[in-house]
Formats: structure tokens, sequence, C-alpha cells
């Protein structure tokens, strides 16, 4: 907030943090523990006019920065499931991509890119109408029990420019280098 003057923080609630085995379908967001710590949060910095948060109840959101709708989502209720050896997760990430496209249609909930966490690895797929980032903690005993490929902790910055969309992907690299 002391570089950009402005910072907007969007927290959309995962599958790690809820307190049931299967997420429900109605008023999921207030039953984890993600939504409670975004709460917390957003009202530590309630006087700070410079940051505002968002979040949603429904555990996604469309965020519309210059001329590109952002769908920000955790990634884990894209009805979708599957992936192999040789593809790893990008097949059905396209497909749900595809069916979170169709579903924002419907309800005039449009967008441009999707913007998952979830699955582990980052792909940048802006033309594609994808961005997925990689993960939080880096390499976890459940990454290793489900096989994944080691990767370090980082999430993806871009900038959005009013003609061309999502420019710019660095990854940000979130241990230390030492």
């Amino acid at each position: 907030a002391d570089v950009f003057e402005r910072l907007t923080v969007v927290c959309v609630p995962g599958n790690h943090g809820r307190l049931m085995k299967r997420p429900p379908g109605k008023m999921g967001a207030y039953q984890a523990m993600d939504w409670l710590v975004y709460s917390l949060l957003k009202d530590q910095f309630a006087d700070d006019d410079d940051i505002t948060f968002h979040i949603p109840a429904e555990g996604d959101m469309i965020l519309p920065v210059l001329n590109t709708r952002y769908m920000i989502a955790h990634g884990h209720e894209l009805g979708v499931k599957g992936g192999d050896d040789i593809i790893g997760s990008i097949g059905p990430i396209m497909r749900g991509r595809q069916k979170a496209g169709r579903m924002g249609a419907s309800l005039g909930r449009d967008f441009d890119i999707l913007v998952l966490g979830h699955f582990h690895n980052m792909l940048w797929l802006p033309g594609n109408g994808l961005i997925v980032n990689n993960c939080l903690i880096g390499y976890s005993d459940y990454a290793r029990a489900q096989k994944y490929v080691a990767t370090p902790p980082s999430q993806l910055l871009w900038f959005t420019h009013p003609k061309f969309g999502a420019i710019n992907p660095i990854e940000v690299f979130l241990e230390d280098v030492h």
C-alpha cells in the first residue's frame, strides 16, 4: 500500500480451511477457516482507506481491472477431475475454464480470465483465459503423497494493460534464498 498507494485484497476460500469433509453448496465460504482469517485481517485494516478487501460469500468473484474482467476462484469447485502423467492438470483445468465460462455467461457474470490456485503448479495462459498460481506453501507432505512435482512456493505478479489485458508475468518466490 505504501508503494502503490491503494491495495485491493481479494480473498476466496479454498478446500484446505473447510470445517467439514465435503464443502456445502450453500454458504460454504462462511464455513471455512479461510473466511474467518480473511475477516479478521479485514478488521485489522478497517481504518486504512488505502486497502480494500473483497471477501465473497460464494467462493468466487469477478474483479474488473481496467478493461479485463478476472474471475478469481480457488479452483476446487471447477467441477472437473482427472489429469494424467502426460498432460498433468492442464486438461481438467481447461475443461473447468470452459464450464466456468458457460456458467458465468448464463448468469450475466462474463469474464475474460479465470485466476486459480489449487493445482500446485503455475500456468500462464491469459490468451486462453486462464492464469493458475503455484502453491503458497511449496512442497508438502500432501504434495508428496499425491506425487506432485516439487516446486518452490511462489505466486504470480502481473500487470493489467488497458488494451492488452494481463501482461508481464513475474514469478515471486516465497522462500528464503539463504
